[in-house]
């Protein structure tokens, strides 16, 4: 894996702009890291924050995307810029995504819309109604992408190699039968390298209704 982007000083400075530009609004400042894309993003909210750990970042239909305004020349040009993402799907093709709050249901629901005629982009709205029911599933989710952060910029080959030849000959099990089955490597290591497939969408894990531990069951997803 190539180094990370990490926050060069014009990235430090977008932190302080984002954070100055909230006024006296009681509205969080996140800093995160994100595998996907291999850099660090700065979100706006808890609602963006939601946003990019459900249907982004954890999100196995999901290869890549960039978030809002960015200064990032690969991050493709202006198109990006009246969306809180550009999504690169991985069936292959993109999908736009606004997160739009106060909107009526009628506004929300429906599939995909054409903005105009000759720029045509399929578009997901997302309101409160899409993020709630997620919000103790995507901070479940948060101890999974503290892991995968952990080992940032560490190829650690040895231990990915051994653990994908275990999962896929498993296919299903615990988190404990792994690590134990790694047992040459650090246990952190091996739940690093196993949160990090799960977040690249190899693994399923579900956190829906408990929190990540040596007991949570994966599958692995050819098996699905």
């Amino acid at each position: 894996m190539p180094k990370s982007r990490t926050l060069p000083s014009r990235q430090r400075e977008r932190v302080l702009v984002a954070y100055r530009s909230r006024g006296r609004a009681n509205r969080n400042l996140w800093l995160v890291y994100s595998l996907k894309t291999n850099r660090d993003w700065v979100l706006d909210s808890d609602r963006h924050l939601l946003h990019w750990i459900i249907f982004l970042e954890t999100n196995p239909d999901v290869r890549a995307f960039t978030l809002g305004p960015d200064d990032d020349p690969r991050a493709g040009g202006s198109e990006e810029l009246d969306f809180d993402a550009a999504v690169d799907l991985t069936v292959g093709g993109r999908e736009y995504h606004k997160l739009q709050f106060g909107a009526t249901t009628e506004e929300r629901r429906g599939p995909p819309f054409e903005l105009n005629e000759s720029d045509k982009k399929n578009v997901r709205i997302f309101t409160e109604a899409d993020l709630s029911p997620r919000a103790e599933e995507a901070m479940r989710w948060l101890k999974v992408l503290s892991y995968s952060a952990a080992i940032r910029d560490e190829a650690q080959s040895g231990a990915s190699e051994t653990a994908i030849t275990i999962m896929r000959g498993q296919g299903g099990g615990s988190i404990r039968d792994v690590v134990q089955a790694m047992g040459d490597f650090d246990a952190q290591i091996a739940i690093g390298v196993i949160s990090r497939m799960a977040v690249l969408g190899h693994v399923a894990l579900d956190l829906s209704t408990a929190g990540f531990t040596f007991s949570s069951p994966w599958v692995w997803r050819s098996a699905l």
